[in-house]
């Protein structure tokens, strides 16, 4: 019997704290216990009125259809008054009257009675915050019993909690020596000792001294529970889960993830294994290549840095095994100690941080709470669980191109990560552990982005992620590679003009080198200044002296006989045997015949030969 007034709703959740239900009869015997049980409170419980106590049933799921509201059953047994129920949407909840007969009543919040808690003789509760040498002696029980008006709580062996006329406070009595051992400090004359409370020492006891204040809790909760401060029990997997399981949002209180000891120094790094160097896990996601500066030869990448480690001096509470691991708070990260690194090639010297968070992703090992731990939280052991210090970065990297292949070529990028010297005998990366993986899209709009791995020559303090470019050809070949074909086959063209049209194959052969060389121009300035000599420029180079000679061709080849010059000219002696000597200038030609088979052989052959071979040897030099 609780002998306060209390609406419906409180007098159901008290009993639930005490591990119990409301009250409900079922059967003539059951009615008279219950009789038996609220005899001595008729003064206390609705002193003016016949009806004294809650009944735990209800019909405000179904109009006329009486249920447990512990587990929501219809009930067999009804005693209802003759008149009664009166029924209606208002009236849903039952009192007990002094005759042992049943009412419905309101469950308005501003009505109160008594009521009767109900429960096995295997129900208890724990006491916990104190230093019992077993379970057992922290198990209490309603029992029936009553000191000054209200029920006591019997330990298995010599404690008892009772409430105290006298004092307006509950206390802890041993019964073997009569003693007062703590007494409630705070707590409401009309409350209850269940929940987490503050009591004063009275008598040293667990070391404390006389006069010390320690808390205590009082509840059902099992070891695989959590207790909210009001007494309630909800699963461990709701404690500091970001959301209020708790009625009183006790369950998102004193939610640190890290306990360190007074003797823990946070500059200094943990040890490893059998007091070793750290090895510790290096992990880089490359998320976004966002540009390619080819005549500055970097890019900017944004990308994930996780950096992973064991740390076997401090604790852990609150862990969970999903996939994203348990998120540690800004609090919690300032306690342990976490790794300072850099990125050797940065093109600025700087990169920027997007976002920083400490992460803890296993929960392995768990302790389970001693039965005296009033906080009753689960512990997992920084030996058997990973820390992870996750940097979020965009920044642009250093990266040495090299076109000797464009355009087929592959650029090698890194990115290289690198530890302080003070870490250097203590703190090492683990090389043969970490990776490199790339979750952007493959293909960008000049390059693809393949074979992300852990550089071969990373070492202890040194890590080098390297990914490769590989540029697309196809933007390239149609806008570089053809139109210079064109442009020679062009040229090749004006051999087969008319001999006698010099303008027009002079003009026309010009026309194609300019044109050649433009286009020359614009690709080698959207390249970086080298002194080394790519094969794209042997081509262009190739391509333009078979112009020249196209040109030169078209000066030298003639199609008639044109007479020497005066210079040129050789007199011939005639020696006639019967006259004087005479002298007559003989004149030399030049052959046209010898120069159309010139030109012929060049433009049907040479040439053809001279432009096949010069795509074979450029094309395999690329590939190979």
């Amino acid at each position: 019997m609780l002998p306060e007034m209390r609406s419906f709703v409180a007098s159901v959740s008290l009993c639930g704290i005490m591990n119990a239900t409301a009250a409900i009869p079922t059967s003539s015997l059951e009615t008279e216990l219950l009789m038996q049980e609220l005899e001595p409170f008729h003064d206390v419980c609705s002193p003016s009125t016949p009806w004294k106590v809650w009944l735990g049933i209800s019909d405000e799921l179904e109009e006329g259809v009486w249920r447990d509201i512990s587990n929501y059953q219809p009930i067999d047994f009804i005693n209802f008054a003759p008149t009664y129920p009166a029924g209606g949407s208002i009236y849903n909840c039952a009192q007990l009257m002094t005759d042992g007969q049943w009412i419905d009543s309101s469950c308005r919040t501003t009505k109160r009675q008594c009521v009767i808690c109900q429960m096995e003789h295997t129900d208890f509760l724990r006491l916990r915050g104190l230093c019992f040498d077993s379970e057992h002696q922290m198990r209490f029980s309603l029992k029936g019993i009553y000191i000054d008006g209200r029920p006591v709580f019997s330990g298995y062996y010599d404690k008892v909690i009772h409430w105290s006329a006298t004092s307006k406070q509950w206390t802890l009595t041993d019964t073997a020596n009569n003693s007062t051992m703590l007494r409630t400090s705070g707590i409401m004359t009309r409350s209850y000792p269940v929940g987490k409370h503050s009591w004063i020492v009275q008598e040293e006891i667990c070391e404390l001294p006389e006069g010390s204040s320690v808390t205590l809790s009082l509840s059902p909760c099992d070891s695989e529970q959590f207790m909210c401060s009001s007494g309630h029990c909800i699963t461990r997997d709701d404690r500091c889960n970001l959301r209020y399981d708790c009625d009183d949002g006790s369950d998102e209180l004193h939610c640190a993830k890290i306990i360190v000891g007074d003797e823990y120094q946070i500059q200094l790094p943990p040890v490893g294994s059998q007091a070793s160097v750290l090895m510790m896990l290096a992990r880089l996601t490359l998320t976004r290549v966002a540009n390619v500066d080819e005549i500055n030869m970097a890019i900017t990448l944004e990308f994930e840095m996780v950096l992973t480690w064991v740390d076997s001096r401090v604790s852990m509470r609150h862990l969970t095994s999903s996939k994203t691991g348990t998120i540690l708070g800004t609090d919690d990260r300032e306690k342990v100690w976490t790794p300072t690194y850099r990125f050797v090639n940065l093109q600025s010297g700087q990169a920027k941080l997007l976002s920083e968070n400490m992460v803890v992703v296993t929960a392995n090992n768990a302790t389970p709470p001693s039965f005296n731990d009033r906080n009753m939280d689960t512990l997992y052991p920084g030996a058997s669980n990973n820390l992870s210090l996750v940097h979020q970065y965009t920044a642009s990297i250093i990266c040495l191109f090299n076109f000797w292949a464009y355009p087929v070529d592959i650029q090698l990028c890194r990115i290289v990560v690198s530890l302080p010297s003070t870490y250097e005998g203590y703190v090492h990366f683990s090389t043969l552990a970490s990776t490199m993986v790339y979750t952007g899209a493959k293909d960008l709009a000049q390059y693809s982005v393949k074979n992300p791995r852990v550089g071969p020559h990373s070492g202890k303090s040194q890590m080098m992620f390297e990914f490769e470019l590989h540029r697309r050809p196809g933007v390239i070949i149609m806008s570089t590679f053809m139109p210079s074909m064109l442009l020679l086959l062009v040229s090749w063209a004006t051999l087969f003009v008319k001999l006698e049209a010099l303008n027009v194959r002079a003009i026309m052969s010009l026309t194609t080198l300019l044109v050649l060389y433009t286009l020359f121009s614009n690709l080698s300035s959207s390249l970086p200044k080298s002194a080394e000599i790519k094969l794209i420029d042997v081509w262009f180079f190739s391509i333009i002296f078979v112009l020249f000679i196209n040109i030169m061709i078209h000066i030298f080849v003639t199609d008639k006989t044109e007479s020497c010059p005066i210079s040129d000219r050789i007199r011939m002696i005639v020696v006639n045997p019967m006259g004087p000597e005479t002298t007559k200038p003989v004149h030399l030609h030049s052959d046209p015949m010898l120069s159309l088979r010139f030109l012929v052989v060049y433009r049907s052959i040479a040439l053809p030969i001279i432009i096949v071979v010069l795509n074979i040897a450029f094309w395999v030099t690329v590939h190979f």
